[in-house]
């Protein structure tokens, strides 16, 4: 991402420099080729990037504030009709046809559903969920 978009546009640039019709224009160039959400995640690096040389006292300024970015549009998700799941379960190696029904019947993603193993199922009989532990590191 730095290299590949940031880098690429401002990389010859002295960081004092770049001011916030800079940013509006970084920001056009990635609607050109990005999908809304993608000029976002770019754009908060950048913005990070620019706040730390605020914090370090390299700039006075960040100009990537007030800095419009596009639209992005609320995904519906919409689940799989109950035919295509059972068709789904049908066609797909057996070895994983039990993370289709995780998916369908509790709505496991797919690393969650990969991952589980008995010890990280709670059950009550009636109905069933996962849990994951974190794991404290130790300093040792």
């Amino acid at each position: 991402m730095l290299n590949t978009h940031i880098y690429s546009a401002f990389g010859d640039r002295r960081i004092g420099s770049l001011a916030r019709t800079d940013m509006k224009s970084f920001v056009a160039t990635l609607k050109g080729s990005l999908a809304p959400s993608t000029v976002g995640t770019v754009f908060a690096v950048l913005r990070a990037l620019m706040q730390a040389a605020v914090d370090d006292g390299v700039v006075p300024a960040n100009p990537c504030l007030r800095v419009p970015l596009p639209r992005v549009e609320a995904r519906v998700v919409e689940p799989l009709p109950t035919q295509s799941v059972l068709a789904l379960a049908d066609a797909i190696t057996p070895r994983y046809r039990l993370a289709v029904w995780l998916g369908f019947g509790l709505g496991l993603r797919e690393g969650e559903a990969l991952g589980l193993t008995e010890a990280r199922v709670v059950s009550n009989g009636a109905s069933a969920s996962s849990s994951r532990r974190r794991r404290a590191l130790s300093s040792s």
